[in-house]
């Protein structure tokens, strides 16, 4: 029965980690907002919450017995008081957007807390399957149907691609987010599976969805995915060192100076979007990069450190006022500069922490799985999503919770 649960759990999972953003399609006017304020991955928290007080319940405790660790009374605490702060002290502040900002950090950390002490409820391998079964069947479509909703048709912004893959994500960029996190899982199987024919499989799944990255070119995911790969392959040969490992990735390195060499040569999309950004013309770079550093640096100066209100940036009052930096109606789209300028010192001290926190446990773990996924998941959110994307919090709980990639892959059927 069990394991009849944990299937089905494991299903239910695979199809929201796909298609968590498809609401977007529902009202593509007031889509950015939808999938902000109604995405699925929320329902971890109330789950986690429910879990508690049934675990309360089978040991007939009552509600005054539970035990509130102090990480959660501390987040509470200080939220609470922090929104206070900022009603009273910063000026022309939407109360509202405040108090909904934090009511989903607090949200977003108990979505970490489910997945960091219930990850046994789920199967990663069967949602890495699926995720790259549906991966190549949409990819299939698209091809097909080159004008469907699966492209971003007139990308603009993107001047060397105006058609980009990103199947029912909200632009391609996030596309890139999902499938990175599960290309470096595969990666990781295949370096320690001791069965040839298991790192074929490992393989094969990753096919779809690197041709998919390739149809969607979303190059900050792609980059940040590169300098992932190299810190897995360097921790795994650092924590399992081996002359035939050594061997191998110095064939990788090779295979990689060629791939390089190939872009530069054929003048490719990517390489050329590498070139526009180390040269400051590549627009989307700049202002997920550039215009959030600067953004968040004034208005912590600005405001003396207290920040111009979490869910504030957006407020046409603030994009007058930091215009001049190059700060748009979009907001600040960097996951921790937009906290930093928003949530001003209380931003910079919970950044660190969770920063600290991830690559502490991951080092701890002496796993290299743990601290390539801590490493793509920090400089992706300082460059692009938000801080509130439950994705981005289930990262952390698989980080900090006790997983064992490497165990669990002898059990791993593909």
């Amino acid at each position: 029965m069990e394991k009849i649960k944990s299937k089905i759990y494991s299903i239910v999972v695979s199809l929201m980690y796909f298609f968590r953003q498809g609401i977007y399609l529902l009202n593509p006017t007031n889509g950015y907002f939808l999938v902000g304020n109604l995405d699925a991955f929320y329902l971890f928290a109330p789950m986690y919450l429910f879990n508690k007080f049934k675990e309360l319940k089978d040991k007939k405790e009552k509600l005054k017995d539970i035990k509130i660790s102090k990480p959660t009374k501390v987040l509470i605490v200080c939220s609470v008081l922090y929104v206070i702060v900022q009603i009273i002290l910063v000026p022309n502040v939407n109360i509202l957007r405040v108090m909904i900002n934090m009511a989903k950090i607090i949200v977003c950390y108990f979505v970490m807390k489910y997945i960091k002490e219930y990850y046994n409820k789920f199967d990663i391998s069967f949602i890495c399957k699926a995720f790259s079964i549906i991966c190549g069947v949409l990819l299939l479509a698209a091809i097909v149907l080159p004008n469907s909703p699966l492209w971003r048709h007139n990308d603009i912004i993107n001047k060397y691609d105006l058609n980009r893959l990103q199947f029912l994500y909200t632009e391609p960029s996030e596309l890139g987010l999902h499938a990175m996190p599960i290309i470096l899982v595969y990666i990781f199987m295949m370096l320690n599976t001791k069965s040839f024919n298991k790192a074929v499989s490992y393989i094969m799944y990753t096919f779809p969805i690197i041709v998919a990255l390739l149809y969607a070119k979303p190059l900050g995911a792609i980059g940040i995915g590169a300098i992932s790969v190299a810190v897995l392959c360097v921790a795994d040969l650092i924590i399992n060192f081996s002359k035939k490992k050594l061997k191998i990735y110095l064939v990788l390195i090779l295979i990689g100076v060629i791939l390089l060499g190939g872009l530069a040569l054929t003048k490719s999309s990517i390489y050329l979007r590498i070139m526009d950004t180390f040269n400051g013309k590549d627009m989307s770079n700049s202002y997920r990069i550039t215009v959030p550093f600067t953004v968040a640096t004034k208005s912590i100066m600005d405001t003396y450190g207290i920040g111009i209100g979490l869910g504030n940036a957006e407020l046409e009052s603030n994009v007058e006022k930091y215009g001049y930096l190059g700060l748009e109606k979009e907001g600040v789209i960097n996951s921790y500069m937009n906290l930093i300028a928003e949530g001003g010192i209380f931003g910079i001290v919970l950044s660190a922490i969770v920063i600290a926190s991830i690559l502490k446990k991951s080092v701890e773990d002496n796993s290299s799985i743990k601290i390539a996924l801590s490493v793509f998941i920090i400089i992706y959110q300082f460059m692009g999503t938000y801080f509130t994307n439950p994705l981005c919090w289930i990262i952390y709980g698989i980080i900090l919770s006790d997983f064992d990639f490497k165990k669990k892959e002898e059990n791993w059927t593909f």
